[in-house]
């Protein structure tokens, strides 16, 4: 079962990995065309649309991982009366959320101008731009999107990856190319909900195929349905934190300081979510071997993984933090121009961002795994009113700066230090949160002194200047000099601790070709 799992988690990181480089790419490709051919105001629209779609995907309520937790154990066992049930109450769900969010949507077109501070771009109506976008949303409940459930449960999830890697390639190369021969944002807009009705008819294809004894009929047992509502309660208060901490921050921003000031926050912020997918290829991938893993071993064998799983999770982050530093300012002014540039006191802001937001991540993915939403109801609520009232209030005084300042407090104080003690007291009860925490201040203070040694070397390193082949070329020896003191920092002190065997023993057993 344990070879089972890592040659499915080898594969799954292999599909992950391929999203995870297909979606930064044609973000970057589609935003500089966006930004050339119509200019930063549409693209900070662009991103107010999605940040208000995300908000209501709330009505989502968790189902979906929920659900996926719930079949970790029917499909491992092979109970195919079970797994036909929970996907019949999936799709019924699903319907019904996708009705609920088109109802609110449709409430919420009034107060949409409220939303944007300044003008529109001259021509644009708001109301049937935002109408596509609707539609992108609640075509993915209606169709199939229920079925790529099994493909999570099974360990197969790469094959989602695929498909959605496929169809970010081709949205990409649509949306560039009609851009640049008609330069019309509502035929930009427009594809996004032809592609996601291709998605859902290959998931559905695919899953029709793969698992052609899982079906939707039969019902659940009281008690099961009880539990899952439980479940749900509990993911739906942590998905109002996610909202909260992220769409909320951008429809701050265009409400206080305009499109064009988001348009540049999320220049930057596209570089975070950029190096944050390339560091959720490892969890991502292995969350549903995690979950088989937590439900079929023991508790001493999972938190003897966890420690490993951190001390991988959070050299790689280290490494990534050091080379932000010294490559963000760069990247940004080849990429876009100075004129697009924040100060870098505001980029190295940035940075502590990502390294917060990552730093607890292999927690959470262990209480996911678990399914403790119940037991985390709570630190979700204080964490998203917590942040939202710091970005009310700071984002009037600090700007941008503010906006950010609130979200590492939450970060750090709630979700890294509460989000563990909920770990610890209800799964991992045999061990002390006190040492996890001395590992991630140990983590912390050893990346602090990695990107300080490696953004101070770099700068003695003269930049070249404009935006040619060289400014790219220059980044080169930067990066090298960051892993050169990220290695030098980080091995001498890493290897003394208990997990650094196994945790070298595991990235070992991933690079391994499987055997046939």
């Amino acid at each position: 079962m344990a070879t089972t799992r890592m040659a499915h988690a080898r594969r799954n990181i292999m599909g992950a990995a391929v999203i995870k480089l297909i979606t930064p790419i044609t973000s970057f490709i589609t935003r500089t065309v966006l930004i050339y051919t119509l200019g930063t105001v549409y693209l900070g629209l662009n991103g107010l649309f999605t940040a208000v779609i995300q908000v209501l995907s709330l009505a989502e309520l968790g189902f979906g991982s929920a659900m996926i937790f719930s079949l970790y154990k029917p499909m491992a066992e092979n109970d195919q009366p079970t797994v036909c049930a929970l996907l019949n109450l999936y799709r019924k769900i699903y319907r019904f959320v996708g009705m609920a969010i088109l109802l609110v949507g449709l409430v919420l077109i009034p107060f949409l101008p409220k939303l944007i501070h300044g003008e529109l771009p001259p021509g644009m109506n708001l109301t049937v731009l935002y109408l596509v976008r609707l539609s992108d949303t609640c075509i993915s409940y209606f169709l199939f999107s229920y079925r790529s459930a099994l493909l999570d449960a099974s360990q197969q999830k790469r094959v989602f990856y695929y498909i959605h890697a496929f169809a970010k390639a081709a949205m990409c190369v649509l949306q560039v190319t009609l851009l640049l021969l008609f330069r019309n944002y509502y035929i930009f807009c427009i594809i996004q909900p032809i592609i996601q009705v291709c998605i859902n008819l290959a998931i559905y294809l695919i899953t029709q195929k793969k698992f052609p004894q899982y079906q939707c009929h039969g019902e659940l047992p009281s008690d099961k349905v009880t539990d899952i509502r439980r479940r749900v309660t509990g993911l739906f208060l942590f998905k109002l934190c996610h909202v909260l901490r992220n769409s909320f921050d951008s429809i701050i921003l265009s409400a206080f300081l305009g499109l064009s000031v988001l348009a540049q926050y999320q220049n930057y912020l596209l570089i975070v979510t950029t190096v944050v997918g390339i560091t959720s290829i490892l969890t991502d991938s292995t969350l549903s071997s995690v979950g088989n893993s937590v439900a079929l071993e023991s508790r001493e064998k999972n938190y003897q993984d966890f420690l490993s799983f951190q001390l991988l999770f959070m050299t790689l982050v280290g490494i990534i933090s050091a080379c932000m530093c010294s490559l963000y300012q760069p990247f940004v002014r080849f990429w876009i121009g100075s004129e697009n540039l924040f100060p870098t006191s505001l980029m190295l802001v940035f940075v502590v961002y990502f390294f917060t937001e990552r730093m607890g991540n292999i927690c959470f993915q262990y209480r996911q795994a678990s399914g403790l939403w119940w037991e985390d109801r709570l630190r979700p609520i204080v964490d998203g009113v917590t942040n939202l009232t710091l970005n009310y209030f700071l984002v009037q005084s600090l700007g941008v700066v503010g906006v950010m300042l609130s979200t590492i407090f939450c970060q750090v104080i709630i979700d890294s230090l509460w989000g563990s003690r909920i770990l610890f007291r209800s799964y991992f009860k045999e061990h002390r949160q006190r040492s996890y925490l001395l590992r991630l201040l140990l983590y912390c203070l050893m990346t602090a002194a990695a990107c300080a040694a490696s953004f101070l070397i770099c700068r003695l390193i003269p930049e070249p200047e404009g935006r040619s082949v060289m400014a790219i070329l220059w980044m080169i020896p930067r990066c090298l000099i960051c892993l050169a003191v990220c290695f030098a920092f980080f091995l001498p002190v890493y290897r003394k601790l208990p997990e650094y065997t196994s945790a070298r023993s595991l990235v070992l057993r991933l690079l391994q070709k499987e055997k046939k």
